[in-house]
């Protein structure tokens, strides 16, 4: 960065300094996962299984999705994530996820519905937005995969 000084007689003193100044772009990261329960569910089922194993994107409908969230580290600037939301894309369904403490970079929630159980085996997108103080809004897409039902897995124990 230059700088220069004039005087009202037309001549300037140039005056040069260098300021380092670390600028880092905005963003999130998303991620689904399943609750602690239904990743034990999806564990036993590839133990019974090995041949059809089931990914870790991959949910049974009817699941209650864990979302997290993390945004941009900041520093010591004033801009700061102020909210991140979470929308089940062609589902109507949108959450706000919380960061505890005020101020970190990490934000947590889950989607849960009692008609996801419904949900036809496909493709779904979780659309997750962070909310800048600056008035940024930056968005990420997560990917997962529905296939068959909670209640599939639930007939499954209660006939074993």
């Amino acid at each position: 960065m230059r700088s220069y000084v004039e005087s009202g007689d037309a001549s300037y003193i140039g005056v040069s300094f260098r300021k380092v100044i670390q600028v880092r772009p905005l963003g999130i990261i998303g991620w689904v996962s399943h609750t602690v329960k239904w990743e034990e569910n999806r564990l036993d089922y590839n133990k019974a299984n090995p041949t059809a194993t089931r990914q870790t994107d991959m949910f049974w409908a009817g699941e209650e999705c864990v979302l997290s969230a993390n945004v941009t580290d900041t520093g010591s600037s004033l801009v700061k994530a102020d909210r991140v939301t979470v929308s089940l894309v062609g589902q109507g369904v949108t959450v706000d996820l919380n960061n505890n403490p005020s101020g970190s970079i990490i934000f947590k929630g889950s989607m849960w519905r009692k008609n996801f159980d419904s949900l036809p085996d496909g493709n779904y997108n979780f659309l997750f937005t962070s909310f800048y103080s600056n008035g940024t809004e930056k968005t990420t897409i997560v990917k997962v995969q529905i296939k068959d039902s909670i209640w599939d897995i639930a007939k499954t124990h209660l006939t074993h």
